[in-house]
């Protein structure tokens, strides 16, 4: 019972994951060139960019939608995110001499679920090429690379 109670604790709504992390961003030397998405607007959550680095970040956010964890809706979460990034990814995608980075943010009581999920398709993994942002309730970011998440 203890650990469900920790984890309604922990559960952050998308629009509480995209804050925190526009504000971690903004820290770091990103500016956001995009505003919040408004309910039904398809674009990218956070778009920003880092003037010194010369790169764009764009990154899909997810988060818990009620009061009830449940397994199902993050795995629900996990492939809707991946569809969502790859829909909008250039044809170039995650190279690394592009200009622009590709990311999702979720909350980090969800890392369990979708690294499991992720290593189960390695090589597709592999090819995206993603940036993870761990969100905690505490208003911290955690930043993975493709490869230190699947670890």
């Amino acid at each position: 019972m203890k650990g469900s109670t920790q984890l309604v604790k922990d559960m952050l709504k998308e629009d509480q994951v995209g804050k925190i992390l526009r504000n971690h961003l903004k820290m770091k030397g990103w500016t956001e060139t995009n505003d919040p998405r408004k309910v039904g607007q398809h674009d990218w959550d956070i778009k920003a960019f880092h003037s010194k680095r010369r790169k764009t970040l764009l990154i899909e956010c997810k988060g818990d939608s009620n009061s009830k964890y449940n397994t199902q809706k993050i795995f629900g979460a996990f492939w809707t995110s991946i569809g969502q990034v790859m829909a909008r990814m250039d044809i170039q995608g995650n190279n690394p001499n592009k200009g622009r980075i590709y990311a999702i943010g979720i909350p980090k009581t969800w890392e369990g679920i979708f690294q499991r999920k992720a290593r189960k398709m390695k090589y597709g993994w592999d090819f995206l090429k993603l940036r993870i942002f761990l969100v905690n309730s505490n208003k911290t970011v955690e930043e993975k690379t493709y490869r230190q998440f699947l670890r």
